[in-house]
């Protein structure tokens, strides 16, 4: 028997509130026990993100996963729960940036969907604005089905070749705080900002913003040059990550 509507958002509403009664608690009293217990509970997220790179390059599927868990660690312990986003959202950037700096050291600079996802989504597509020309709008996934295309297979096909590519895992820091100065829209900027953790905030804001250097903060801040570093580029990539996907929506 499928579940109702109201069954779901009841056990849903009830995930998420368990979820943050844990962050709370990793939050108040940090434990290996507690952060195991959100990794293992968020796994999916690593999941999720190392199929969608595993389509656009060879490492194994597993050793993207090992790599994405580093990402969800790092987005466990910088999550505030009291800030009213969702783990998911924020977790995302973190997981996929600890992946992209994996595939960059392995010799991954530009990756691109492999030739035969290529296929599968134009054939998908081009049956779809065939059917639309006789009057049948149906949805990609239901074309794709149609073709013997299994849907979680689509899923990744679709994925992989709807994101912006090719994906450039070199690009500069400079390049970086580039685009994020120059965003069209400083409100996304500012709005995105507010959503990093206040010590990487505070060091993106004095960076970019501020032209300091990372030996000025570092002396400001009282903290490592290499701390400094790690925090302004992981709150870039993160900051990046947030706008492309702003953009894409308004696009979209």
């Amino acid at each position: 028997m499928k579940p109702n509507n109201a069954t779901e958002k009841f056990f849903s509403e009830a995930k998420r509130q368990n979820s943050l009664r844990l962050f709370k608690e990793y939050r108040s009293r940090p434990s290996l026990r507690l952060r195991d217990r959100l990794v293992r509970a968020n796994w999916g997220l690593v999941e999720k993100e190392s199929r969608r790179w595993a389509h656009q390059c060879n490492e194994p599927f597993e050793d993207l996963c090992q790599e994405g868990s580093f990402g969800l660690i790092r987005a466990i312990e910088e999550f505030e729960p009291s800030s009213g986003n969702a783990f998911s959202s924020f977790a995302i950037p973190w997981i996929r940036g600890a992946i992209q700096h994996y595939l960059r050291d392995k010799g991954w600079g530009t990756l691109r969907p492999p030739r035969r996802v290529v296929e599968l989504y134009a054939k998908v597509k081009g049956a779809q604005r065939r059917l639309i020309a006789l009057g049948r709008d149906l949805p990609d996934g239901q074309v794709a089905a149609g073709l013997g295309i299994d849907p979680e297979k689509w899923r990744f096909v679709k994925e992989a070749r709807e994101q912006p590519a090719p994906i450039s895992l070199d690009e500069s820091p400079l390049e970086v705080e580039a685009e994020v100065s120059g965003a069209e829209d400083f409100g996304w900027v500012y709005e995105h900002l507010h959503r990093l953790p206040p010590a990487t905030r505070a060091c993106v804001v004095e960076r970019v913003f501020g032209s300091l250097s990372v030996v000025e903060i570092a002396e400001r801040r009282q903290l490592p040059e290499p701390v400094v570093k790690g925090l302004i580029a992981n709150g870039l990539a993160v900051m990046k990550t947030w706008i492309e996907e702003d953009r894409r929506y308004e696009d979209g």
